[in-house]
């Protein structure tokens, strides 16, 4: 019957060349991103005895931070990137009648990418995303009181895996 959506986001940019002189600083930026978001979705009627009545929005976390730290030293040729995701406890599969809502946990994600040309055409490449191949975790709100406790089970745990790649390019 109903739904809001509203929050707000901040994002921080930031070279770190004016701290100091050194190639290092010189060459590294910041960047940080973060969201507060509150949804609600009501019901009423035949809908609301059919799920849960009064509830956030499905897969809409409350809060969502990404972090980066960028180097990028044209003179060597190299740039190395690290980001960082977290996201708030979210709705991954609305509760009914029968069956209570589930809710996948935060995870953290650490993605690193590396490449350095070698010489005027060659380029190696490396990439290596979900570093930490932290637990996916989805819980069942099992007493239904939208919050999860030493009460709730465990629907799924699993581990993703990471993702890695290495390559080589080459610039006609």
């Amino acid at each position: 019957d109903q739904g809001t959506s509203y929050g707000v986001e901040m994002e921080f940019r930031k070279s770190l060349a004016t701290l100091s002189r050194a190639r290092l600083l010189r060459n590294t930026s910041v960047v940080l991103n973060a969201s507060l978001i509150n949804s609600d979705v009501k019901f009423s009627g035949a809908a609301a005895a059919a799920q849960d009545a009064n509830r956030l929005m499905m897969n809409q976390s409350p809060y969502l931070i990404n972090a980066g730290l960028y180097y990028n030293d044209d003179q060597a040729g190299l740039q190395v990137n690290a980001m960082y995701n977290v996201f708030g406890r979210r709705i991954f599969a609305v509760g009914d009648i029968q069956f209570p809502t589930i809710y996948e946990m935060p995870r953290n994600v650490i993605d690193i990418s590396v490449s350095k040309r070698l010489g005027e055409r060659f380029e190696a490449r490396l990439g290596i995303q979900d570093l930490l191949n932290a637990q996916t975790r989805l819980v069942q709100d099992s007493n239904r009181d939208a919050k999860i406790t030493g009460i709730d089970e465990d629907v799924m745990r699993l581990r993703r895996g990471q993702y890695s790649t290495l390559g080589i390019s080459y610039k006609f």
